[in-house]
């Protein structure tokens, strides 16, 4: 059922750079419609992009405690050769 579904979105998606639509070339004629075409389309736009977001959110985001960085810094290089 997953495959079928994808199958039927790539070939949307392939339907649609094809024929040189753009983002918001939607029939008017059903503003309910063209208002979930126009939601679909925003939803596979941020689908797209999360991985990319969440990297970036991922090394932007993370930061430790001073204290604890430091303490990091000291347990790296306090070794003894004993």
């Amino acid at each position: 059922a997953l495959a079928a579904l994808l199958a039927a979105a790539l070939a949307g998606a392939a339907e649609a750079v094809a024929s040189g639509k753009s983002f918001f070339d939607v029939d008017w004629a059903d503003p309910a419609t063209a208002g979930m075409e126009l939601a679909w389309r925003a939803a596979k736009v941020a689908l797209a992009l999360s991985p990319l977001i969440a990297i970036t959110l991922l090394f932007c985001c993370t930061k430790d405690d001073p204290e604890e960085e430091a303490l990091r810094r000291k347990k790296k290089y306090d070794f003894s050769l004993a």
